[in-house]
């Protein structure tokens, strides 16, 4: 960030630099280790690790979150605590289930309830405010989202050391501990604090009118109070501007305001040295750390501290110092194989040196070794299981099958049997099926039985119109037979007649002819009269019958 308020260095200051000089470049480590972000820098492990997070609808907690979990290879259990009816039963349960070799707490009502509930497990605690205010252990590890005091103090002091005063405000309620902190640690790097306290953020105008004056530049830190909201902000850079203050701030978005120098600690970061950290905790296999300037000059050697401020001459070392991005190096030394992460390091814009760390192949190939072998295990109790799940599935889906197969063609095997009945007119079959249920089945057997009583109705009906019908041929067909019986009887009595009158003619004509040969004779005209009238009686006879 360009110094807005350049100030001037003078030799008067230059021991100050030199008696800063070892600090900073230890504290520079730290903030080195801080954004260290190579991928590959990651223990072999399965510890589980339980997350506590405060309130992860909060941006910068779901981001250091995922940031985590991105780079953890463990197996990782999540809680969520945020919500104001969160039991802590829950908490307590995942602590009992599954044992956590550690806790990383996001937040401070995280790390709090972690706190009460397992004291005894190895804690990191991450994004808490002025996080020294809490109970802390010798087993709390803090990746603090603020950059620690000393660090930023070291830097305010070597970039700009003509800044011997630095202003402060701050709310007692949020900063006390902390700006007790800062009084004692500026000390030692020749850095006066002028600090005054505020109860409200009207109060700040007024503390700022009359702190600006007697510093050199104003230390804007994490403090709700003073921080309450964007136009308390401009208002605050409006006054240093005015009284030409530069302001040192904590958050990049600051440098939109205006601000002269900003140290931060960015969350992603944060998320993966907190990620480093676990596996450092439950994997502790790092060999060494060396820090050296471009110049090869070891400021810092923790496998051979004799070699602190000399110069590295070696193939490894000369490597190492050409690096200007984060590289991975294997190499041997001794027979021991060697993996070595380096990461250049940037004071502002330029290239200062790089910090390596090394890891001892020999120890990571017995882990990996012990990894694969675990993974076997693990292999082959999974096939085994998945054996047996499979086998108690298809036993399971077999005996569904079964039971759905014989649940479904059971009634319908019913119903064909009671077809068949039907079929050869037992239509109480229809009566007795025995089917109840409110299924398709259900319905079916319900539709099939109104079919077959409409059948039996229908067959009823046809049978009584078919007794009808044969009464009424069998009554005709008497008819018919006593019609043709009398008509027979009567051509038979007119054949009779017929036969009668025939002889009765002949006999008639017999008599008439001997009645007419005797009148003839006689010739008696009485007789013949008596004979004419006898034919006409006779004619006459014969008229009545074939009418």
């Amino acid at each position: 960030m360009e110094n807005k308020y350049p100030v001037k260095i003078t030799d008067k200051d230059s021991h100050r630099k030199s008696a800063g000089y070892k600090l900073l470049l230890q504290v520079l480590l730290i903030l080195s280790v801080i954004v260290f972000a190579s991928d590959s820098l990651m223990a072999i492990g399965s510890e589980t690790v339980l997350i506590l997070n405060s309130n992860l609808s909060v941006k910068k907690y779901s981001q250091m979150q995922t940031a985590f979990k991105a780079h953890f290879e463990g197996t990782a259990v999540e809680i969520d605590v945020g919500s104001n009816w969160f039991d802590e039963k829950v908490v307590e349960k995942s602590l009992r289930d599954t044992k956590p070799g550690l806790i990383f707490c996001i937040g401070s009502k995280a790390y709090v309830l972690a706190h009460k509930m397992s004291k005894d497990t190895n804690i990191i605690f991450s994004l808490g405010i002025n996080w020294q205010r809490f109970p802390l252990t010798d087993k709390t590890y803090v990746i603090a989202n603020e950059i620690a005091p000393m660090m930023e103090l070291t830097t305010f002091r070597y970039i700009l050391p003509n800044v011997g005063k630095v202003g402060v405000i701050y709310s007692k309620t949020h900063n006390k501990e902390w700006f007790q902190t800062v009084l004692a640690e500026a000390v030692e790097v020749d850095v006066e604090i002028v600090g005054i306290p505020v109860e409200k953020d009207k109060e700040v105008k007024a503390a700022l009118t009359a702190l600006l004056p007697t510093v050199h530049a104003l230390w804007l830190i994490s403090d709700p109070v003073v921080l309450a909201g964007t136009e308390r902000v401009k208002e605050i850079f409006s006054l240093c501007d005015a009284m030409k203050n530069p302001v040192f701030a904590y958050d990049k978005l600051f440098a939109n305001f205006g601000a002269s120098l900003v140290i931060s600690a960015d969350i992603a970061t944060m998320g993966k040295q907190a990620a480093k950290t676990a596996n450092n905790i439950l994997h502790d296999d790092l060999e060494y750390i060396i820090l050296m300037d471009l110049k090869g000059v070891a400021l810092i050697h923790t496998l051979m501290p004799d070699l602190q401020e000399n110069i590295l001459t070696g193939a490894e070392d000369t490597f190492a110092v050409a690096q200007h991005t984060a590289t991975i190096n294997e190499f041997k030394k001794d027979d021991i194989p060697y993996m070595e992460f380096i990461v250049p390091i940037h004071v502002s814009t330029e290239l200062w040196g790089v910090l390596r760390l090394g890891y001892s192949l020999e120890n990571l190939n017995k882990v990996i070794i012990a990894s694969h072998q675990e993974i076997k295990r693990q292999t082959l109790s999974m096939i085994l299981r998945s054996g047996l799940t499979t086998a108690v599935f298809i036993c399971i889906g077999s005996g569904v099958v079964l039971f759905l197969s014989s649940r479904l063609t059971k009634p319908l095997t019913r119903l064909t049997q009671v077809a068949q009945k039907l079929a050869r007119g037992d239509f109480s079959a229809a009566e007795n099926i025995g089917i109840k249920s409110k299924d398709e089945v259900g319905v079916l057997v319900q539709a099939f039985t109104e079919m077959s009583k409409e059948i039996r109705n229908s067959y009823e009906k046809l049978e009584d119109y078919s007794h009808t019908l044969e009464g009424r041929v069998g009554k005709r067909t008497a008819e018919l037979s006593n019609s043709n019986e009398l008509l027979k009887q009567e051509n038979e009595e007119r054949k009779r007649v017929e036969v009668e009158l025939e002889k009765a003619k002949e006999n008639a004509i017999t008599d008439i002819g001997k009645s007419l040969e005797a009148s003839l004779k006689s010739n008696n005209r009485r007789d013949i009269e008596k004979w004419l009238n006898e034919l006409s009686h006779y004619l006459e006879k014969v008229e009545v019958v074939y009418v």
